[in-house]
């Protein structure tokens, strides 16, 4: 829980965080935001900008007169997180979902890829590019017009949450660890519906559309 604010009954369409952040140049004296390594050691995160701006987060929403409305700011690591010129880098890729606005997607991988890890990219209807698994360029992330991603965990569950209503694509990825391997294919037209009964839908990588 970030917090509550008091604000005019309106539209709203973004929220700016202000972070305590490090500033590229000479090493922080004081990095507020940082990246934790598995093996407990730390770099600075750098926000471009975003001791000035702030960290823009993008959604629409609107504060009702002598009411409330709960709000989720969401974003996805693997879209946020890149590296440049040795730096790392945090991207603004945080979206806003209101709660009682938002659906999710969850269901049971079944893979033969021979692959570690398997992660599903969901995608607003027909927004798929033929470049979306192209290596990244410099400071960019690979699948850059996914709405959010989720991994395959132990027991082959995943969860695709905070999704808004309306129609979307999954693209299934096979990975070893951090390294892409390949995009093993595709599942189309999934429908989700605002409310806390997700859409179900199990994957069998063996079984995916060849294309989308």
């Amino acid at each position: 829980m970030l917090g509550d604010l008091t604000l005019p009954a309106g539209h709203y369409t973004q929220i700016r965080f202000m972070l305590d952040i490090p500033e590229i140049g000479p090493p922080p004296a004081n990095p507020g935001c940082y990246i934790e390594f598995a093996d407990n050691s730390t770099a600075p995160l750098f926000v471009p900008s975003g001791g000035e701006t702030g960290y823009i987060a993008i959604g629409q929403f609107t504060v009702p007169i002598n009411g409330e409305v709960e709000v989720t700011a969401d974003f996805d690591v693997r879209k946020a997180v890149v590296t440049m010129n040795s730096y790392y880098i945090l991207v603004p890729t945080i979206r806003l979902i209101v709660n009682d606005q938002a659906g999710s997607i969850r269901g049971h991988i079944t893979s033969n890829s021979g692959y570690t890890d398997v992660i599903v990219f969901a995608y607003e209807d027909e927004t798929w590019a033929e470049t979306e698994d192209d290596d990244p360029a410099v400071g960019q992330s690979r699948f850059p017009n996914s709405v959010t991603s989720a991994k395959m965990e132990g027991e082959g569950g995943y969860v695709l949450a905070f999704l808004a209503a309306g129609t979307y694509d999954l693209a299934v990825a096979g990975y070893n660890g951090a390294e892409f391997g390949e995009v093993l294919g595709f599942v189309s037209d999934v429908v989700v519906e605002s409310g806390p009964t997700p859409t179900i839908v199990d994957i069998d990588t063996d079984a995916l559309e060849g294309s989308m």
